[in-house]
């Protein structure tokens, strides 16, 4: 047990360097440590370490057709173990065997399945989104520092191009004073 939850969760040291591999890893293993041992699987710190994988790589990959590969593939996987274990569970049929007026209009087995589904699909969809959206903050966090080094090139440029613009304007007035007081000596020569 120990070395299941160990594997499950060490791995996540390496989770922003090789997010797309740690998230294969996570998924393989929560496969066949929920084939073996369903109990371990389900425990809170495996819970977390499998969305984290997935979470990181939706957030970290840099080729996003390759995550979307991989992350299709490890909810594909996914999936694949919900639908042994309500398979091969005897989970489902505990609830078959309850009976009773009051049950309502969804048996139990079916609401049992539909629970399954739904936590399922907030689980590996909450990884998924807010996976997205930390991937969309940190683009945008880049584009924004890209814009705020452009924006200190242009003012560079603009300060230098006034810096060269004083200098025209000195040399200019420099020449035309240079230029009528010589022509007033020359004036003043002649007359």
């Amino acid at each position: 047990r120990h070395l299941a939850v160990a594997t499950g969760t060490l791995v996540l040291v390496a989770r922003r360097r090789f997010p797309l591999a740690v998230a294969l890893w996570g998924g393989l293993h929560m496969f066949v440590v929920g084939v073996t041992m369903p109990a371990v699987m389900a425990s809170f710190p495996l819970q977390v370490a499998y969305f984290l994988t997935l979470f990181s790589a939706v957030a970290w990959a840099r080729d996003r057709q390759q995550m979307t590969v991989v992350v299709g593939l490890v909810v594909a996987l996914m999936l694949l173990w919900v639908a042994l274990a309500m398979a091969l569970g005897t989970e489902l049929e505990r609830y078959a065997r309850l009976e009773g007026p009051s049950l309502g209009p969804i048996t139990p087995a079916v609401a049992a399945g539909a629970y399954i589904f739904l936590v399922n699909l907030a689980y590996f969809g909450g990884a998924v989104l807010l996976g997205q959206r930390s991937w969309i903050a940190a683009r945008h966090t880049a584009e924004l520092a890209q814009q705020r080094e452009q924006l200190a090139d242009q003012a560079e440029r603009l300060r230098d191009q006034a810096l060269v613009a004083e200098r025209l304007r000195i040399a200019r007035e420099l020449h035309d004073v240079v230029a009528h007081h010589v022509s007033v000596m020359g004036v003043q020569a002649g007359a």
